[in-house]
Parts: structure tokens; C-alpha cells; sequence
């Protein structure tokens, strides 16, 4: 089923795969525009950290958006045919991670050799590099519970469909995709250094906000955010107090999604 998938997406349609790794690129080059250029914010190289950041909330996203529909689009199947149900919402997360994974690639070439002749030479990533297959499961895994909640939940109320929609473009702007974590601690609009704390440490407890941050500083490492007088004010390196706390909870909603999921599946075949 999952080679069907993703033949379906991309045989019909050969220019699709380069398609799909040529609209990130355009993407990341609008907002850098916008951000850098227009509002003149960020580092010089800021196009790559929105793109390393568009990597593993672009597979959310995109996931999140057609997952919901996998049971609908196979009704027939599921009212004549026995099998677990889960196959297809693991399926449609699946084939998604694949597209991530050439996400990821495109961003490896973008920084590493399009960026030299502008930039010079980044260096290499930071140690914890090594961390990366497991921040990348975690993204699965937060993923797939995610989308056996919106699955089940679309299947009988399908206008819920807008209210995720609605969600997923509040989140893009929620997590640090555009500008940095710790401009929430850096923010001169709170004055009490304990609630600008507070704010930025129940921030990074959104697993997909400190996803995104991980993948930042796993490729980047400490980097000048900006300067307020002779203080250059730093990214946060890579916590390792987040990474156990987003364990927990990606396991927490991929069990509790798999739950709702498995209650709800034996009405699937039940629907008009």
C-alpha cells in the first residue's frame, strides 16, 4: 500500500518528484524576502535557517492535512474488507516522511554547497548531529499521533477539516520558523526576567515548537540572534532537558491518539 501511495503521487507525473523539491526552495526564498530583505531581521544566512525549520513542520503540516481524509477516501474498502484500519493513516504519514527526507537533502545541498559562494564555508554541524535520526522519529511519531486524533475525529465530523486548516496556519507562525525561541526571552516587552523565562520554557514544552528549535541548533549551533548595544544576544545550544521532556510527550499523543483511534475505528464501517 505504501509503494501504491506513492506511485499514485508520482507516476503520472514524472516533473512532480522535482517539483516537490524545487517548492521549498521558492518557499524559503518568498519569506526570506519578506523577513530579510523587506523587514531587515535575522542573520545574514536566514533563508537556510527557515528552511532547515520548514523541514520537519512542513511534514506536520503536510501530513496533518491529508491524513484526515485517508479513511473517507477508502470507504469502500473499509465497508468490504477486514484489515486494521491504522494501515492507512501509517500509510499517508509514511509516504510524507519520504518527502521529508528529500526535504532534507534539498537543504543539505542549499547550505552546504548553493550558500558557499555567498556566505563562505558554514562548518560543520554540531556534535549532537548524531541525534538527528532520533529527532527525526520523534517527528514521525508526534506526527502519526497527531493524525490518528484528526483522522478519527474528520471521519465523523468533517467540517472539522476548516478548524485544522485555521490551526495548522496559527502554528506556522507559533513556532520558530520565522524568528527564534529565545526572542521570547530576549523579548523587552515583558520587563520580569522570571516571567520571560516562564513564557520561553512553556514554550519549548510544544513539542513541535522545540522540534524545529532542535533541528536549528543540531545544524547551526549557537548563533547571534542580534545585538542590543555591546551585548550580542546568543541562541540557545541543543537541551537536553527538552529532548527527554519531548519524548515523553510524543509518546503520550501517539498512545492516547492510537486509543481514540482504535475506540473509534469499529464505527468506520457503520457510516453511511
Amino acid at each position: 500500500m505504501l509503494v501504491r501511495e506513492w506511485l499514485s503521487r508520482y507516476r503520472s507525473s514524472p516533473s512532480a518528484v522535482a517539483f516537490s523539491m524545487i517548492a521549498p526552495l521558492v518557499q524559503v526564498l518568498v519569506m526570506t524576502l519578506a523577513v530579510g530583505f523587506i523587514l531587515n531581521a535575522g542573520p545574514k544566512n536566514l533563508s537556510a535557517y527557515i528552511m532547515c525549520a520548514t523541514i520537519p513542520f512542513g511534514f506536520f503540516q503536510t501530513s496533518m492535512m491529508s491524513a484526515f481524509t485517508s479513511i473517507d477516501a477508502m470507504q469502500p474498502l473499509v465497508k468490504r474488507v477486514y484489515f486494521p484500519r491504522e494501515i492507512f493513516v501509517i500509510t499517508y504519514v509514511t509516504v510524507n516522511f519520504t518527502q521529508m527526507l528529500l526535504s532534507l537533502f534539498v537543504f543539505i545541498v542549499y547550505r552546504y554547497i548553493i550558500l558557499v559562494p555567498f556566505y563562505g564555508w558554514p562548518g560543520p554541524p554540531t556534535h549532537d548531529i548524531f541525534l538527528l535520526p532520533a529527532l527525526m522519529l520523534l517527528t514521525y511519531l508526534l506526527t502519526l499521533g497527531s493524525c490518528f486524533f484528526s483522522t478519527a475525529i474528520f471521519f465523523f465530523f468533517e467540517d472539522v477539516r476548516f478548524f485544522i486548516n485555521i490551526f495548522l496556519g496559527l502554528l506556522f507562525y507559533l513556532v520558530p520558523i520565522l524568528y527564534f525561541a529565545e526572542n521570547n526571552f530576549y523579548s523587552t516587552k515583558i520587563t520580569s526576567p522570571f516571567i520571560r523565562s516562564l513564557i520561553y520554557h512553556v514554550y519549548l514544552a510544544n513539542p513541535i515548537a522545540w522540534i524545529v528549535t532542535a533541528f536549528k541548533q543540531i545544524f547551526f549551533g549557537q548563533q547571534i540572534i542580534s545585538q542590543r548595544g555591546h551585548h550580542l544576544l546568543l541562541s540557545a545550544p541543543f537541551d537536553y532537558r527538552y529532548f527527554v521532556i519531548t519524548i515523553f510527550t510524543t509518546l503520550f499523543i501517539l498512545c492516547s491518539g492510537y486509543v481514540f483511534f482504535n475506540a473509534m475505528k469499529w464505527k468506520f464501517a457503520e457510516r453511511p
